[in-house]
């Protein structure tokens, strides 16, 4: 993430993943640093684990919300992002 490039810098939402959380223990950058790093950049932050499932619904509920309010000229703090097991059924029912 060294350099980033936008047409439209106030059209990116710029979210920094630290994937593999079920892995701790073999961990190189403290959550502190990548927080740090993220924040520098304009970047929500999210520790994820895809196989423990860890923080993934939320992550996507985040992203939903963001996008959301991007995307919303009207009062977007009255934007409700559905729960998490709605995201669930909902995501999960695409592929039934």
């Amino acid at each position: 993430m060294s350099k980033l490039y936008f047409s439209k810098k106030e059209a990116a939402i710029l979210f920094l993943l630290g994937t593999k959380l079920d892995l701790e223990s073999q961990r190189k950058v403290t959550k502190l640093e990548a927080e740090e790093y993220a924040k520098e950049r304009g970047a929500i932050y999210f520790e994820i684990s895809a196989k423990t499932e860890e923080n993934i619904w939320e992550f996507q509920a985040e992203l939903i919300r963001a996008l959301l309010v991007k995307h919303q000229p009207s009062p977007a703090e009255n934007i409700l992002v559905k729960t998490e097991e709605k995201i669930k059924s909902s995501f999960w029912g695409l592929f039934g």
